[in-house]
């Protein structure tokens, strides 16, 4: 109820609540996701706005909902004022806070829709910054949960949009309804956000490896990448000619990522057995697809060249 509260008192409330609401989102950022993985920092400047942003969506919101209803109740409070009318002054001052309040209201209804977009960038941007690709979400419960969030934060958006703009336009009746369905999809946005917090972006599963063949005449080459996700990585080339008769003179081996920037970058092949190469341990910098460029010097002194390309997973 920090945001709420912070717009909705009086100045001393307000500077407390926002310190508090500061503190609180300091102290979250350290002790989970956000302090660890790539960029801590950045984490930490992402995860502050997004509590603060998640605090004043749910102290808006309860506000709005929980409070003084008159303004979204279609009337009750000038009935209540006009049958109290001879009150005297004490009826005068209620009526004034009771427009006080509402004035109060209809600010964090308007604010309420920038508070979640807030919310929903700020939260993509951290799941994106932990598991750096789009192919880190295949396969891993992270990504299945991040995807399922994701597509409930759009609804949650579509809605108090909707809500805004029909309490603008003073259609109060849709008005509470699209507020209560926000409210009940926000409760499962924030069930499935805490889920997520508990899951570990790094794990990937079970790890396969890339495998092509590529052909030219009667030369076939086999090309096993393991574990084919950026870092280390094993090559195993297999070199078969079904009318030679000798073994592969030689074999050498190398990737590029022209869209990246990254020229080719040969790979350290030495002999694993009969036709068979192999190197180990070598280091792909980033996820994507690499073109492969393969070269075989053949045994009767001609040299082939052939080309084909591996995923490489984040």
């Amino acid at each position: 109820m920090v945001g709420g509260v912070a717009l909705a008192g009086g100045a001393a409330w307000r500077a407390t609540f926002v310190a508090l609401a500061v503190c609180l989102a300091v102290t979250f950022g350290l002790s989970g996701h956000p302090g660890t993985g790539r960029l801590p920092a950045l984490g930490l400047l992402l995860d502050g706005f997004h509590l603060l942003a998640a605090a004043l969506w749910v102290g808006g919101l309860g506000v709005v909902l929980l409070g003084r209803r008159t303004w979204l109740g279609g009337g009750e409070a000038d009935a209540g004022a006009e049958a109290d009318g001879g009150a005297g002054t004490d009826a005068g001052a209620e009526t004034d806070a009771g427009a006080e309040t509402d004035a109060a209201a209809m600010r964090l209804v308007t604010l309420l829709p920038y508070a979640v977009a807030v919310l929903v960038l700020t939260g993509a941007a951290q799941s994106w910054r932990l598991v750096r690709s789009v192919s880190a979400l295949d396969g891993t419960t992270f990504g299945g949960v991040f995807v399922g969030k994701m597509a409930i934060s759009v609804l949650v958006v579509v809605v108090v949009i909707a809500a805004s703009a029909a309490i603008r336009r003073s259609t109060l009746l849709p008005a509470r309804r699209l507020l209560v369905a926000h409210a009940v999809l926000g409760v499962v946005a924030m069930g499935v956000s805490a889920g997520l917090v508990g899951l570990n972006p790094d794990e990937r599963g079970p790890l396969q490896p890339a495998a092509v063949s590529v052909q030219q005449g009667t030369l076939s080459v086999s090309l096993v990448v393991t574990p084919a996700v950026e870092g280390a990585n094993d090559f195993h080339l297999v070199v078969d000619e079904s009318d030679a008769v000798t073994p592969t003179a030689e074999a050498r081996l190398s990737i590029s990522r022209p869209e990246a920037g990254i020229s080719e970058v040969s790979i350290p092949l030495a002999p694993d057995g009969p036709n068979h190469y192999s190197a180990y341990g070598v280091s792909i910098p980033q996820a994507g697809t690499w073109q492969v460029t393969i070269e075989v010097d053949r045994a009767d002194g001609t040299t082939a060249t052939l080309s084909t390309s591996v995923r490489i997973a984040g």
